[in-house]
């Protein structure tokens, strides 16, 4: 395997704390590339939007039941506007664990 190659396994815990780590620094960040995502996925694939929320849950390791518990809805573009409207310690509530 070329050194370029490398997969990086993470355990759920140093998993999440990477994440903290990221949020703390990055929430418009992580609003941004999960906005990019949705678009992504609205223009090259044929998925409805609960699809797509649940798909970006996914990659983002975020618990899609418990938000979309929240935002009484599964519609992506309402994830995105929580995380922008949210402080880290909020969204880390959502993390799968």
């Amino acid at each position: 395997m070329q050194p370029s190659q490398r997969l990086l396994i993470f355990s759920s815990e140093s998993y999440t704390h990477f994440f903290e780590s990221y949020l703390g620094k990055n929430m418009a960040e992580l609003s941004r590339i999960i906005q990019l995502r949705v678009e992504e996925l609205e223009t090259n694939l044929e998925l409805t939007y609960s699809e797509i929320f649940t798909k970006v849950c996914q990659e983002n390791n975020l618990n899609a039941l418990a938000l979309e518990e929240v935002l009484e809805c599964d519609c992506p573009h309402g994830l995105i506007g929580l995380i922008q409207d949210s402080d880290e310690s909020s969204i880390l509530g959502y993390l799968n664990k």
